[in-house]
């Protein structure tokens, strides 16, 4: 059997005559938390934070993101941060933006999962 598109629904895939895919199905969401370290102890959290959450907002469009602070050792701590966003958007690009702030030293994204509902 062939997979082929039939000319009343051009979006939607057949094999012989069971329906297949759908090219119109909207992607789901993702909730993703990323840890990001900072050079040292002595480093602004808050002033990452204000320029991280604006990155985050112009790539989500979401102006709900949920951030906080996570005792690593030593007095060092982390901004752990989790929002939700399409999951056709690249993950790198963001982390990538953010890693040229100065005072970050790493972004990791350390959990990714879809969204339900």
């Amino acid at each position: 059997m062939k997979l082929h598109l039939r000319k009343q629904n051009p979006t939607k895939v057949f094999l012989g005559e069971i329906f297949v895919a759908d090219y119109n199905l909207k992607m789901a969401n993702v909730v993703i938390t990323l840890r990001i370290m900072p050079i040292g102890v002595e480093t602004n959290l808050a002033k990452i934070e204000k320029s991280v959450l604006e990155k985050i907002r112009n790539y989500t469009n979401n102006k709900t993101i949920k951030s906080e602070q996570e005792p690593i050792a030593f007095g060092l701590k982390a901004l752990k941060i989790i929002f939700t966003a399409d999951e056709n958007k690249s993950l790198e690009m963001l982390e990538n933006s953010i890693k040229e702030n100065p005072d970050i030293a790493s972004v990791l994204a350390i959990d990714v999962r879809r969204a339900i509902g």
